[in-house]
């Protein structure tokens, strides 16, 4: 007979045992997490992957806040739900920014579901922040960079009404930190200027395709068409053989 034992043990799992990272203590290291336990606790116990453990945090935030894209694809691969959020309005997109793992954002934005990708990046918290409001603020250029590429939007506005520039100028400390925010400055600043450029190149584009096209000119004047004589005409050398 076949011990119900180590059933019972995978039933009794809880993901974010095995994953260990609290939310403002220090994470296990991700070469430690056992990706073969979460799996089978999941697939094989009924393990349920967007369970919150007691700060409001999914399994799937966990993987953000290690850094770790192999637990996020897996998690992702069974089913976890990219756009929950915790207490305060942050989902995973948000933490993997405000931790500056550009890997992990682009990891959820590749293997979330049907149009979840999208949809993860703007997302937004209480305050209306956007993932990329929180990359900035924290002051991660890689993470900025990479969510520009997937499409996150530097003009979007917070609940008071700020871009995520005008966060970051507002948030600006001093030494590295203020450094690196500096440099994420400039590339919103430039990613600014190149979506203007785009945009007068398309207004332009429109403004051409709409021009009414101009009539090929000939260089043959038009035949004219030749008068209609009245009946009773007659030329002069008609007449001359009549007398």
């Amino acid at each position: 007979m076949l011990s119900l034992l180590p059933l019972l043990a995978v039933l009794s799992v809880n993901l974010h045992d095995l994953i260990v990272c609290e939310p403002h203590g220090t994470c296990l290291e991700d070469g430690a997490v056992d990706y073969d336990a979460i799996e089978h606790a999941v697939v094989y116990g009924g393990a349920d992957v967007n369970k919150r453990d007691s700060h409001d945090m999914t399994p799937l935030m966990l993987s953000a806040m290690i850094g770790s894209d192999d637990l996020a694809q897996l998690l992702l691969q069974l089913r976890a739900n990219p756009l929950l959020q915790d207490g305060m309005g942050n989902t995973a997109m948000h933490i993997s920014a405000m931790m500056g793992h550009a890997h992990v954002v682009e990891t959820v934005f590749m293997n979330a579901g049907p149009g979840d990708g999208p949809r993860s990046i703007f997302m937004r918290d209480k305050h209306g922040r956007t993932p990329l409001h929180a990359a900035a603020r924290e002051g991660h250029p890689a993470v900025v960079e990479k969510l520009l590429t997937l499409g996150a939007d530097p003009a979007a506005l917070d609940d008071k009404g700020a871009t995520p520039e005008a966060d970051t100028v507002k948030s600006l400390k001093t030494g590295e930190k203020g450094v690196l925010q500096q440099e994420v400055l400039a590339i919103l600043r430039k990613s600014a200027t190149e979506a203007q450029l785009g945009m007068r190149k398309q207004m332009a584009e429109m403004a051409n395709a709409a021009k009414p096209t101009p009539r090929p000119s000939s260089t043959t004047p038009p035949i004219q068409a030749e008068a209609k004589k009245p009946s009773h005409w007659k030329s002069n050398k008609s007449r001359k053989e009549e007398l």
